[in-house]
């Protein structure tokens, strides 16, 4: 059963009001160029009081019915299973994919693409932080990057990062080669950078394999960066 919000509640509107206002000055102080200082803070508070009412990630549709907003959610189950959804919910990822889906959405002017990538590696690193918190293992991560929604491929990549026991070639493997976003492919080569000691020969070289294949990696200075990084490892396999 999907669930129902109504936005008729005075109590529900404050939080992303505000948020909103904070993420349009924001934007005006960047435009204008004063208030650079706390231009980030304003970004990051902003998004954070816009999403959490709204757990963007189970967000179906929108309608209005009878003078009042409605919201209709669908079951969280669909992030992987619904054992799946429940260690993702109980670990707080999936308020975290609701923060990072509108970073992602909201933020993609030209002119907050700093803020947003700031944003989004901060969020990416806070999926690092719970990863020692979560009950799910090394398949379900993989599933989560393999199948799942790309918010949620992104942040799979921090648990990764943040437990290596929840990480594994195939994953990275698959990251890279079949990355849904830039910022995916630019995670996953930097976990298999820095778990490069850990691997196992032909681990190593079914890396090499899918970073030498990828068409993509040299499109940006960033993900170029790590590959060569990686590959510089390679020449003593």
């Amino acid at each position: 059963m999907a669930e129902k919000i109504s936005w008729r509640n005075p109590l529900a509107w404050p939080p992303p009001v505000l948020g909103a206002g904070l993420v349009g000055f924001a934007g005006l102080s960047a435009k204008g160029g004063w208030g650079s200082d706390y231009t980030g803070l304003f970004l990051l508070f902003g998004a954070l009081l816009i999403v959490t009412p709204l757990v963007v990630h189970r967000l179906q549709s929108v309608s209005h019915k009878d003078g009042a907003w409605e919201l209709v959610f669908s079951d969280a189950e669909k992030a992987g299973g619904k054992k799946t959804a429940r260690k993702l919910e109980g670990a707080g990822l999936l308020d975290l994919a609701s923060h990072y889906q509108f970073v992602h959405s909201e933020l993609d002017a030209d002119e907050f693409r700093a803020a947003k990538v700031h944003l989004q590696d901060t969020l990416v690193e806070r999926a690092a932080q719970l990863a020692l918190k979560t009950s799910l293992d090394a398949e379900e991560v993989r599933n989560l990057v393999e199948h799942g929604a790309p918010v949620m491929k992104v942040l799979a990549l921090g648990l990764m990062k943040g437990n290596p026991r929840l990480a594994s070639v195939e994953a990275l493997a698959f990251a890279i080669s079949n990355s849904a976003t830039a910022n995916e492919q630019y995670h996953a080569l930097l976990i298999a950078r820095d778990s490069w000691p850990r691997l196992e020969e032909a681990q190593r070289r079914s890396l090499i394999d899918v970073i030498e294949k990828d068409r993509h990696i040299p499109e940006d200075s960033d993900r170029k960066g790590v590959a060569a990084e990686i590959l510089s490892l390679s020449h003593g396999v």
